[in-house]
């Protein structure tokens, strides 16, 4: 039996016309950790939240829960909670009623489900006589956290609620939800870079088209990352621009400067006057560099130390 509280192995999920949302991800969870998934715009975060909730067909692979594969488990005893959007707590209903419906669903009674509410509204800071469509975004964020965390699960699926929050109350946001999650088994997404270097220090996922860079460190990954996405998240400066050869050696030449860097060799010679993305850190060429068209690393250096 396996120790984690939550995998996922090789899924993917397939979509009509022949687009992929996710390729091949795998993933692990124990009890009371956090998982921070980091990607892009468009990367399948969503997605991938989805579906390990349920809410999302897999075309292949398997998620497993306590031991279960998720397919045997009804989605009503599912003890999973997933940060649902502001559309779907409906915009006229007030906020001791939107907190309270999880809990009446689960055998709460009238009066103990709203003394809860009331609860979570003074720990949250939020009015409890408001309606969804008078709410500021950050108000709005926080309701959909309290009712997340209303409910005791076995694990919690924490979407990225940072759409129209300025910078300071998306800081606001990110301290409130680092401080909710503590001690609870987390798979949370971001597209925030600062978020996911801290969040995300020691236990990071990397979504890129919907492909996952494997889950290790922030400083694993930062000793070879595998595509620019994950290049750029670990600090490295990137710029575009010719790869050259001379006499087998081969040298980076960037489009801003036009200086050459001596570099690594590619893993084929097809890849020698093309132009491609290299990495800075420090004034330094670093010996990996990605192919324009697929954003993959292209380089024949393993690792740097």
């Amino acid at each position: 039996m396996s120790n984690f509280l939550l995998e996922a192995k090789r899924i993917r999920v397939d979509y009509a016309g022949g687009y992929t949302g996710l390729k091949d991800v795998t993933l692990k969870l124990s009890q009371g950790d956090m998982l921070t998934v980091y990607g892009e715009e468009g990367a399948g975060k969503t997605t991938l939240l989805r579906a390990l909730a349920g809410l999302e067909e897999i075309s292949d692979g398997e998620i497993i829960l306590g031991g279960k594969n998720l397919k045997e488990v009804p989605p009503k005893i599912r003890n999973l909670g997933y940060t649902f959007t502001a559309k779907v707590l409906g915009r006229n209903k007030n906020v001791i009623e939107i907190l309270s419906y999880p809990m009446l669903l689960r055998g709460f009674s009238q009066e103990e489900a709203k003394g809860k509410a009331e609860s979570m509204c003074d720990e949250y800071s939020i009015d409890k006589s408001a309606r969804v469509k008078d709410m500021c975004a950050l108000d709005v964020a926080k309701l959909i956290l309290a009712r997340l965390f209303s409910i005791e699960r076995e694990v919690y699926l924490v979407d990225e609620l940072i759409d129209g929050l300025d910078e300071k109350n998306k800081d606001e946001y990110y301290s409130l939800l680092l401080q909710k999650v503590n001690g609870k088994s987390v798979v949370t997404v971001t597209s925030d870079v600062e978020f996911a270097r801290k969040a995300g220090e020691n236990n990071l996922l990397i979504l890129h088209s919907g492909e996952a860079e494997g889950q290790k460190s922030l400083g694993e990954i930062s000793k070879r990352p595998r595509n620019m996405t994950s290049a750029q998240l670990c600090g490295y400066e990137l710029f575009t621009g010719l790869l050259e050869e001379s006499d087998g050696v081969y040298f980076a030449v960037p489009d801003e400067d036009g200086k050459r860097y001596k570099t690594v060799a590619p893993i084929s010679r097809v890849y020698s006057g093309k132009r491609v993305c290299f990495a800075l850190k420090e004034g330094e060429v670093k010996p990996f560099y990605y192919d324009l068209s697929s954003e993959r690393i292209i380089s024949r250096e393993r690792e740097i130390i």
